[in-house]
C-alpha cells in the first residue's frame, strides 16, 4: 500500500483514475470472456475444475492492460502534461486504496486456492480413516461370525457378515482430531492460519468464493462420494431424494475411479475428473444444491 501510495503521487489521480477505471471494465468482462484465455490456460497444466476461475484471473489481467494503456494514452491526449495541482495528492490516496484493493485481491484467490486444498486433503485424510476403521470392523465381525461359519450357506455368511459391518460402520465417526493428525500439511496451511487473525480476514472470507462453509461441504461431500455406506444413506435422505435424480449426480455415485483417487490422495485426478467436472459446472444441480440444506444433510448423513 505505501509503494502504491508513492507510486500514485508520482503518476497522479487522473492516471489511477484510468487505472481504476480499466480495473472495472475488466472486471465486468472477464467472466464473459474468459473463453479467450482456456486454451492457453489449459496448456500450462490448470486442473479442468479451476479452468474457468484461473480463465477468468488470465482474461480479466490481459483486459486490464489493455484498457489501462489505452486509458493512459486518453489522459496524455488530452492533459498531456498540463496537470492539475491536486493531482498528486489525490493520486497518492488513490494508490493506497488501489494498494488495499490487490491485497484483497491476492489475499481472496489464495484463501479460495487454499481452502479447496485443504478439502481435498482432510477428505483424503477422512476417507482413510474409514478404511481403516472397516478393515478392523470386518476382522471383529468374522470374529463374531465364527461360530456360524461353518453352518451357513457361503451367500447367507457373506450377506450377515454385510449387514453387521455396515451397521457398525454407521456408528463410526472419527475425531476432528484424528482428521487432523493424519492429514498431509498443505503449502498454504501457514497462509490460513496467519489470515484469520489478520485485519483482512473478514473482508477476504466475504468476498472468497469459498469460504468456510463452501470448504465444509465440498469436504464432507468428497467423504460421501467415497464412501459406499455414507453414499448409501445420503441417498436414501427423503430431501436428496430428486437431486439424486439428476444425471450428474448419478455418474458420481459409487464411481470406482473417484473412490481410489480419493483413496490414494491423487487430488489432482479429482480435479480433472470428467464426472466431478461436469457435475460442478451443471447449472441445474447448483441450483437445486442451493435449494437444499447441504450441509446439514451431509453432517447428518455422516454422524452417527
Amino acid at each position: 500500500m505505501i509503494v502504491l501510495a508513492l507510486m500514485g503521487w508520482v503518476r497522479g489521480a487522473l492516471r489511477l483514475a484510468g487505472a481504476f477505471l480499466a480495473l472495472l471494465l475488466s472486471g465486468i468482462l472477464a467472466g464473459p470472456l474468459n473463453f479467450l484465455t482456456q486454451p492457453l490456460v489449459r496448456g500450462f497444466g490448470v486442473p479442468e475444475l479451476l479452468v474457468p476461475i484461473v480463465s477468468t484471473f488470465a482474461t480479466g489481467f490481459v483486459l486490464f492492460l489493455v484498457f489501462l494503456v489505452g486509458l493512459s494514452m486518453l489522459v496524455k491526449k488530452h492533459w498531456g502534461d498540463e496537470l492539475p495541482q491536486w493531482d498528486k495528492p489525490v493520486g497518492s490516496v488513490l494508490g493506497a486504496v488501489w494498494g488495499l484493493c490487490l491485497v484483497l485481491l491476492l489475499f481472496t484467490g489464495l484463501n479460495t486456492t487454499a481452502r479447496a486444498d485443504r478439502a481435498m486433503r482432510e477428505a483424503a485424510a477422512e476417507t482413510a480413516l474409514r478404511v481403516q476403521a472397516r478393515s478392523r470392523i470386518e476382522g471383529k465381525v468374522e470374529v463374531e461370525l465364527e461360530p456360524l461359519s461353518y453352518q451357513l450357506a457361503p451367500e447367507e455368511y457373506q450377506r450377515q457378515k454385510t449387514v453387521l459391518v455396515t451397521q457398525k460402520m454407521r456408528e463410526y465417526r472419527p475425531s476432528p482430531e484424528q482428521i487432523r493428525e493424519v492429514t498431509e500439511p498443505g503449502p498454504l496451511d501457514p497462509f490460513l492460519e496467519d489470515l484469520r487473525s489478520s485485519p483482512f480476514g473478514g473482508a477476504v472470507e466475504s468476498f472468497s468464493p469459498l469460504d468456510a462453509k463452501g470448504e465444509k461441504v465440498l469436504r464432507d461431500l468428497t467423504v460421501v462420494v467415497g464412501d459406499a455406506v455414507l453414499m448409501e444413506r445420503f441417498q436414501r435422505q427423503p430431501k436428496v431424494a430428486e437431486l439424486v435424480k439428476e444425471p450428474a449426480f448419478q455418474a458420481l455415485s459409487n464411481n470406482e475411479d473417484i473412490a481410489s483417487a480419493i483413496r490414494e490422495k491423487r487430488f489432482r485426478a479429482l480435479l480433472d475428473h470428467p464426472r466431478i467436472v461436469a457435475a460442478a459446472r451443471d447449472p441445474k444441480l447448483r441450483q437445486k444444491l442451493t435449494e437444499v440444506d447441504i450441509e446439514g444433510i451431509l453432517a447428518e448423513v455422516k454422524g452417527p
